[in-house]
């Protein structure tokens, strides 16, 4: 913070061209490579850049000898690979080199032929665009399920998400949410049917997760996803609890939940052994349900109704036939 503060002085008044000698070693230009003119810095091109980017910095005095050119990000050399009298083509140096502050910021310095030229307000840098993967809240692991909450993890995304898209395969997800501050993430929710309707929660597959920026950055990776939705039952209550031999009333049964299935399997059981079995048959992954179990029972006494698929119970709801 401190170094930033000592650049961020106006810009038209920092021109440090005192030929002290402290610039590198190409004093005075005696090479014919524009030591004649005052150092300064005009500009920079891109104003925000990548690391991986190349910098294009104008001004007046440069050397065309790149080697009596030195650029400073902080204490960091860049590598200039081109150089004329009013511009340098630099390749900035690793990111971990710079010692840069929290805002992800550095001082800018240019020095040629004895003299320097501190930038003011020194030159902020993008994040590097990067997938690292995915996290399952609800479940804590790095496998997505439709109709959770899903976190896609990196870094550099676009602040807010404005201009960036996200794909997963060939499919455009939108209703996410960003965090864009230094480190990442990416909230979303697929929809249940987003790879189909199959019942199985056990199949996994790898699908490619590309992330664009409005700046045309792109990065994906390979992320694995369950195909489908997990199911959840809250609640299962008959509409009443007493029915009757003469078939006043409709035994119907009100089940509550998500993405319930049509394999579902439900046994009605009761007295002298009464034992029906059938499956849920619902479509499209519903939210709730309400089945009919009819009027007319063969028997007085207590029945219930159990719930459940691939070896879990999910509910179990009782009633009773009197006389």
């Amino acid at each position: 913070m401190l170094l930033i503060a000592a650049t961020g002085c106006n810009k038209g008044s920092v021109n440090q061209n005192n030929g002290n000698g402290n610039g590198n070693v190409g004093n005075g230009g005696g090479n014919g490579g524009g030591g004649a003119a005052n150092l300064s810095v005009t500009g920079f091109s891109p104003q925000k850049p990548y690391f991986d980017d190349t910098l294009i910095i104008t001004g007046t005095g440069f050397n065309t000898n790149t080697s009596k050119d030195t650029v400073l990000f902080n204490f960091a050399l860049g590598k200039i690979i081109k150089a004329t009298a009013t511009q340098l083509n630099v390749l900035m140096p690793l990111e971990s080199d710079i010692n840069m502050t929290f805002l992800n910021s550095s001082r800018l310095e240019v020095r040629a032929n004895g003299k320097k030229f501190p930038v003011a307000g020194g030159i902020y840098f993008k994040r590097p665009l990067e997938l690292n993967g995915l996290n399952d809240p609800e479940t804590n692991i790095s496998i997505g399920k439709p109709d959770d909450s899903l976190v896609l993890y990196g870094s550099g995304f676009n602040v807010n998400g404005i201009g960036m898209s996200v794909n997963i395969g060939s499919t455009s997800l939108s209703g996410y949410n960003i965090d864009s501050n230094y480190h990442g993430i990416i909230s979303l929710r697929l929809p249940k049917g987003f790879f189909g309707f199959s019942n199985d929660e056990t199949v996994t597959q790898q699908k490619e997760v590309t992330i664009k920026n409005a700046d045309g950055r792109i990065v994906s990776k390979m992320l694995n996803f369950y195909i489908s939705p997990r199911m959840r039952i809250y609640s299962a209550l008959f509409d009443q609890h007493d029915y009757h031999m003469g078939g006043n009333g409709v035994a119907i049964l009100n089940i509550v939940g998500r993405n319930l299935k049509d394999d579902t399997k439900m046994e009605l059981t009761g007295p002298n052994n009464y034992h029906v079995t059938s499956t849920l048959g619902v479509s499209g992954f519903p939210s709730s349900a309400s089945i009919s179990f009819g009027s007319s029972f063969p028997y007085v006494g207590n029945y219930s109704v159990e719930l459940s698929r691939a070896g879990f119970t999910y509910a179990i709801a009782n009633f009773r036939v009197l006389n």
